[in-house]
């Protein structure tokens, strides 16, 4: 408790009597300006608000996170029909080329399909040429390769165009989701001023506060969990390979999508959690996957990682 008094001291000390502390505090971490930035109770909030001011035609590939399309009044689904559920900057420009604007989740949800930074400047000039709306969820970037220097949402980034939006989950990469906080970035000031409005007053706790203040002691420790993350990952996709239950794809996520054979995904996800004590998403019933069996795992430790293919091949030698 001394520890977080303290820095509630030096942050009063710090920053002048009604100043948007929470806004100061996302900018300091992720290197924008303050006006650039809101902060909401998780991302979902953020989306939902966005929402209300985004009226124009946007696409959005699928299968992905859907809450975007459950919260925007006009989307176009743009289904992906090969196996990996894979795309990359030309198939975003031409999705874009039919609507105002698109919608990207990078890495994707939950295929873990990733644009590279270099193809995201590139798009952001496409984009920025063609006064197109670009929307970019980066929640899980941080576990892709050199995806701690993949963030969009840095000024000299922001400020390259005001038609690109960022949006970032802080409960899914830094592991807090009871803390429920999210950020929204943009060089569109008046856009950003207007999310700020919408947002009520004490929409994060204390405790979310004192995360910002005190996130910058941990970034070498939080960079070293990401590495090891992709370690992990890259270990799990090679041993799910071995298994002729499932045929993994690549990801850069901190999970893996996985297509099922021999039995249903339901009756995979049944026998896990029943039998092995083991939580994994079915995803057939969402959108884009038409029923097809896959399911997404998660990437944990190596202990738990390895208890997961221990599972998976007891499960085998009994479908055989």
């Amino acid at each position: 408790m001394g520890e977080m008094k303290n820095s509630f001291d030096t942050l009063v000390r710090e920053y002048p009597s009604g100043a948007n502390v929470q806004s100061l505090l996302a900018a300091k971490m992720f290197k924008c300006s303050p006006d650039q930035i809101a902060v909401g109770n998780g991302a979902a909030e953020l989306i939902d608000i966005l929402a209300q001011y985004k009226n124009e035609k946007l696409g959005l590939f699928i299968p992905t996170f859907e809450e975007y399309s459950s919260r925007f009044k006009s989307v176009t689904l743009q289904k992906l029909n090969n196996q990996n559920f894979t795309y990359d900057k030309n198939d975003i420009i031409k999705l874009a080329q039919e609507n105002d604007g698109v919608i990207l989740i990078n890495p994707d949800n939950p295929s873990g399909n990733f644009i590279p930074y270099k193809d995201l400047l590139e798009l952001i000039n496409w984009f920025k040429a063609n006064k197109k709306t670009f929307i970019v969820d980066e929640s899980f970037v941080d576990f892709a390769e050199n995806g701690l220097d993949s963030t969009l949402m840095k000024e000299e980034i922001l400020n390259l165009y005001s038609g690109l939006i960022v949006i970032k989950s802080i409960s899914k990469s830094y592991g807090v989701p009871g803390i429920r906080l999210g950020v929204i970035a943009s060089s569109n000031t008046e856009l950003i001023s207007l999310i700020k409005k919408s947002i009520p007053v004490w929409n994060i706790n204390s405790l979310g506060e004192f995360f910002f203040q005190i996130i910058g002691k941990y970034e070498k420790v939080y960079a070293s969990a990401c590495k090891q993350i992709i370690t992990e990952r890259n270990s799990l996709f090679d041993a799910l390979s071995k298994n002729k239950l499932l045929t993994p794809i690549k990801s850069q996520a901190n999970y893996i999508l996985c297509k099922v054979s021999l039995i249903s995904s339901k009756e995979l996800i049944e026998i896990l959690c029943t039998e092995y004590n083991i939580l994994a998403k079915d995803c057939a019933e969402k959108k884009g996957f038409d029923n097809q069996p896959y399911i997404r795992l998660a990437v944990r430790d190596s202990v738990d990682n390895q208890h997961l293919i221990d599972s998976l091949l007891e499960i085998e030698s009994k479908v055989k």
